[in-house]
């Protein structure tokens, strides 16, 4: 099973999600389906929202089944990652393979940072703007998880 989770900026309505999933997979949006709707969908996603203030407040989990028709699968959640931020036009972070839970990856306009979060008590991601260190393409995939 491929998996995938990415964290947004702003909150999707579940149709969005689905239209957007639809061109990155370049499949039928009748393939996908929420994570609980009881239908079999080629592809789940839960859009879970953590809180509403922070900075990335919206955690998008993706689950392509194992028996599937869908022949667009990405190999890590960084390549993932910018085909969603491509597509909403917006930063979109990834978790690294760092052992630092909070060290992540920032994709935005074509550009890739190590960013570090606030460490705060609230559910969502808040960055640490001044931290962040812009990095090439390929430092991305090697740390990417």
């Amino acid at each position: 099973m491929y998996s995938y989770i990415c964290y947004l900026k702003k909150s999707e309505g579940n149709a969005h999600i689905t239209q957007m999933l639809s061109n990155i997979f370049k499949c039928d949006e009748e393939y996908i389906g929420d994570l609980l709707n009881p239908e079999n969908f080629e592809i789940r996603f839960e859009n879970r929202i953590l809180d509403n203030v922070s900075e990335f407040y919206v955690e998008l989990n993706v689950y392509l089944n194992d028996d599937n028709n869908i022949t667009t699968v990405f190999g890590c959640n960084f390549l993932f990652g910018i085909e969603v931020s491509k597509y909403l036009n917006e930063e979109v972070l990834v978790s690294s393979r760092n052992d630092d839970p909070y060290e992540w990856i920032l994709i935005g306009d074509s550009s890739f940072f190590i960013a570090e979060e606030k460490d705060n008590d609230v559910p969502g991601i808040t960055l640490l703007r001044s931290n962040n260190s812009e990095i090439s393409y390929n430092k991305a995939m090697l740390i990417s998880s």
